[in-house]
């Protein structure tokens, strides 16, 4: 099967993201554990994996377009504190979900097999994530940050 080169271009970027939000996820669930946050890092950790899925489906369909997948994966960065990394991986998901809503339109536009419903589940889990994230923030900014790991040390 073939595809146009846009949506080729769109699948190698979309694993670039993928793989560089996995990665970062990777690293965060480290330093939460070392941090003795056990139940944030589950959480993350659940993030990671649903990046990881994600990433071998858009991987998945580049060999079955028969293309390579190329891709560069980002620097990942280490965190000072609960609220900052929230805080980054917010703005790190919502420019990966600007991006994959506008590969989305462009895959539906080209008429570009079922590409669309993978960018459309990437996308729904995404925004779940970003939820999430907002919800763990809203109680930080409520309880400050050495409050809210008093509080949800009996979580884990």
């Amino acid at each position: 099967m073939k595809a146009d080169k846009t949506t080729i271009a769109n699948l190698q970027t979309t694993c670039s993201l993928l793989s560089s939000l996995k990665e970062q996820y990777r690293v965060d669930v480290y330093q939460l554990k070392g941090m003795d946050l056990d139940w944030l890092a589950c959480r993350v950790k659940k993030w990671y994996h649903r990046a990881e899925h994600h990433l071998g489906l858009f991987i998945k369909r580049l060999i079955y377009l028969e293309q390579d997948p190329v891709y560069d994966t980002d620097t990942v960065k280490g965190i000072s504190g609960v609220d900052a990394m929230l805080s980054d991986r917010e703005d790190t998901l919502y420019g990966i979900l600007d991006q994959l809503v506008a590969f989305r339109a462009a895959a539906w536009d080209s008429r570009a097999d079922s590409i669309p419903d993978l960018y459309e589940h990437a996308i729904q889990d995404l925004e779940n994530d970003v939820w999430k994230i907002e919800r763990e923030r809203k109680l930080i900014a409520t309880l400050t940050e050495p409050g809210y790991i008093g509080s949800r040390l009996s979580d884990g």
